[in-house]
């Protein structure tokens, strides 16, 4: 696994890693999270695609030099990837916040993108279940107490994207012509409506919802969504 960095459209220093050979799959990580969320997707993927993990801005070793944080910048960081690497056209699999990077990637680039997997992404915050939307709401109002700590103004960064839109609506997925597979768990803290709905507004799109998965099946039921996605990029 080889380790590498660009520098982005505002100079913002973005971490990657990659690993593999031939089409490129990249995989986009969650809210606060880290590529080691991918850690059972490697093995088998790693047979079939060069992979390339990308630290989203704010998170791991990627910088931020911006003020805000939003999924816009972050698809704008992966094109400055796809870009130093000269991937022409790319499959995507975004996880939890991945999959909105992932949605706006095929918004902004329609031409760079092949496939994509959506797993468990929601567009607006009442896509969330209403303990953890709750829960999500109550930390960003603690960390905005503390936002006098600059480390702590980074984490509300990142929090912010769990309450608020992702700044596409519906419309803008019905002009999403990316073949896509929208995955999600039966027990997801995403409602499971609302998961429907976004295969409902991709016209090119597949659904699954898995029985009794939930929101990181991709590592307790990993052989069935690995299954899935490989059947779904390699039919």
């Amino acid at each position: 696994m080889q380790t590498k960095s660009i520098s982005s459209y505002d100079g913002t220093k973005i971490y990657y890693k990659i690993c593999g050979k031939g089409k490129p799959l990249i995989f986009l990580h969650g809210n606060a999270g880290s590529p080691r969320v991918f850690k059972k997707q490697i093995p088998l993927f790693a047979n079939f695609f060069q992979l390339v993990f990308m630290e989203s801005r704010d998170h791991g070793r990627s910088s931020n030099n911006s003020t805000t944080l939003n999924f816009e910048q972050m698809a704008r960081d992966l094109a400055c990837i796809c870009s130093a690497e000269n991937f022409k056209t790319i499959d995507l699999l975004g996880y939890s916040d991945g999959a909105m990077i992932a949605m706006w990637f095929a918004h902004l680039f329609p031409q760079k993108v092949h496939k994509m997997i959506l797993n468990a992404g929601n567009i607006t915050p009442d896509g969330l279940k209403v303990r953890p939307r709750f829960g999500a709401t109550l930390l960003y109002y603690g960390l905005k107490c503390l936002s006098f700590i600059p480390l702590t103004r980074k984490y509300l960064r990142i929090v912010h994207l769990i309450i608020v839109q992702c700044g596409l609506n519906w419309q803008d997925l019905e002009k999403i012509s990316t073949p896509s597979l929208v995955i999600a768990g039966e027990n997801d803290i995403i409602k499971t409506a609302h998961t429907k709905k976004i295969a409902h507004s991709i016209p090119n799109s597949q659904l699954v919802i898995i029985p009794s998965g939930n929101h990181r099946m991709l590592k307790t039921n990993a052989s069935l969504f690995n299954k899935y996605v490989l059947d779904f990029l390699h039919p």
